[in-house]
């Protein structure tokens, strides 16, 4: 692939296919670690009814991205006891 920048001095690095491919590998569908999570802890009724249902809106997304990282944290705290 050429870029314009080539005939001044800078050269650009184009990442390979296989690191594109394996980079953007996310199953968005992937549920399984909203069920755990509701096994792992008590939530409030409203986080509940997110994890079951999904998001609805930009902030719904929002607070299911923290609820997923604080998942990733317990998950991660399990694992090393």
């Amino acid at each position: 692939m050429q870029f314009p920048f080539t005939r001044i001095g800078i050269r650009l690095q184009v990442p390979s296919q296989s690191l594109l491919k394996n980079k953007m590998s996310t199953d968005w569908q992937d549920n399984s670690w909203q069920q755990e999570f509701l096994e792992m802890k008590a939530h409030k009724p409203k986080d509940i009814k997110l994890l079951m249902d999904g998001p609805r809106g930009l902030m719904d997304a929002m607070k299911l991205g923290s609820l997923h990282e604080e998942y990733k944290r317990l998950k991660k705290r399990q694992n090393n006891e």
